[in-house]
């Protein structure tokens, strides 16, 4: 067991199923959300990224999901919170094939926080980045994205944003690579 399994149910009977959490649900992804910045915060207080079974069973999902990955939709996001998630998915790259982060209003400033977990996950069948207030500024960085996950992507959710032109045209490049889009 690890932290934060013992922090979300320090009293339960070992003997006794835990309960299920739906993390499709409001306060699921809330809890995912905390989850990635606890995880931020045990990091930096031990200068390491351990791996932690309640944090990659997050991320790896359960047989109701489709895909493993994350699905913060609609849930508003600050830079700080986009930084933890970047964190996490850093760690649990190797795992995360889905990643919505559709309606979140994490802006470019969310972006380059979470930018560097995005470049780190090379399996990615399932990208919502939709209606962020994204512009130009994050399109070279999402190009790179999904050039590297041009096999294996199939969903690009990117409508809705900020982007001029130039910016298009860079993913549009990209996108016409990937034979599964």
């Amino acid at each position: 067991t690890d932290i934060f399994s013992m922090l979300w149910l320090p009293h339960h009977p070992p003997h006794v199923p835990r309960p299920m959490i739906d993390l499709r649900s409001e306060s699921g992804k809330q809890l995912v959300v905390l989850a990635c910045h606890c995880y931020e915060e045990f990091c930096s207080a031990s200068n390491s990224t351990p791996e932690l079974p309640s944090l990659h069973r997050m991320f790896h999902g359960n047989s109701e999901q489709s895909l493993p990955g994350i699905d913060l939709k609609s849930v508003q996001l600050t830079t700080a919170d986009c930084r933890a998630i970047g964190l996490a998915l850093c760690r649990y790259c190797d795992v995360i094939q889905r990643i919505d982060l559709a309606y979140c209003g994490i802006g470019d400033s969310g972006y380059k926080q979470i930018s560097s977990g995005l470049a780190s996950c090379h399996k990615l069948t399932v990208l919502g980045l939709t209606d962020n207030d994204l512009s130009d500024q994050c399109a070279e960085h999402m190009s790179m994205v999904i050039n590297d996950n041009c096999t294996t992507l199939t969903t690009l959710g990117i409508a809705s944003n900020q982007f001029t032109s130039n910016g298009n045209s860079m993913i549009h490049r990209s996108t016409a690579m990937c034979e599964q889009l």
